[in-house]
């Protein structure tokens, strides 16, 4: 478990976690990317809790793939069209493993099988 402070230290985290994630990723190094999206998730879980989660929005445009990506995926009930739009980008533009993630979060939410691990409000 993330020890989180405040809402600054929650995205903080949720950045470098997610951005070290989206690595992870790449070089197909799953046990470390498992640990660290939990890691990311635990960030979320306090930022939602917190009713912050619109402090997410600007992530939507980060320059690195893997804290846009869990940034659009977490925001996709609230900012669904704009999350699309982010997603189908990193399924187009992106290393193979991400976009693939991309491609099956947008084909789950299409779906409508795509689960959070935390509560939509």
């Amino acid at each position: 478990m993330v020890a989180i402070n405040n809402i600054h230290d929650a995205l903080d985290k949720f950045e470098k976690f997610s951005s070290k994630w989206g690595e992870a990723n790449k070089h197909i190094d799953y046990r470390r990317g498992n640990k660290l999206y939990l890691s990311a998730i635990e960030s979320i879980k306090y930022i939602n809790k917190t009713r912050n989660m619109d402090k997410l929005i600007p992530f939507l445009h980060h320059t690195d793939v893997g804290v846009r990506y869990i940034a659009a995926y977490v925001l996709l009930p609230y900012k669904t069209r704009e999350c699309k739009e982010v997603l189908q980008k990193i399924v187009e533009c992106e290393d193979r493993i991400n976009s693939f993630s991309a491609e099956m979060t947008l084909e789950e939410w299409n779906k409508g099988t795509l689960t959070f691990p935390f509560s939509v409000e």
